[in-house]
């Protein structure tokens, strides 16, 4: 069991260039089981993944009960997930400053789409500190 994190987006810029260790971008090329089409709205389709391959070494919630907010010692994360977080949100609010729409989807495995639900998250309200992923969560980027 995995998280799955799909960019969708209207730019045509190779995310690919910002791979590194925390980060690996994936054009998608064709439909896998994992990839949630049907809710995407652009045409350039990226996967995401992480140090560990799939999407898992990222910030994720399992609900958006605690909302965005800055790592505390009581909810453990490691140094890695919060680092590769800080570096995805970058290279995303540089897309959306350009003026690009991007969407990102955090889909936990075999979750059913009907079950992702959509949030409108402003990159200048949550900072890179504060940014993490909220499972089966469509966030529709804004500046």
């Amino acid at each position: 069991m995995c998280y799955f994190l799909y960019i969708s987006t209207n730019s045509d810029h190779d995310l690919a260039i910002n791979n590194n260790e925390f980060i690996k971008f994936e054009k998608v090329q064709g439909n896998d089981e994992e990839l949630p089409i049907e809710i995407l709205s652009y045409q350039y389709i990226w996967y995401v993944g992480s140090a560990s391959g799939c999407s898992c070494s990222f910030r994720h919630l399992m609900t958006p009960d605690l909302g965005f907010s800055e790592p505390v010692d009581w909810y453990e994360e490691g140094e890695e997930e919060i680092e590769a977080t800080k570096k995805l949100y970058d290279i995303l609010k540089k897309e959306v400053e350009k003026g690009k729409q991007v969407e990102i989807v955090d889909k936990w495995t075999q979750t059913e789409l009907k079950d992702i639900k959509e949030m409108e998250v402003s990159l200048s309200s949550v900072n890179r500190n504060k940014f993490r992923f909220i499972e089966n969560y469509k966030f529709i980027l804004i500046v």
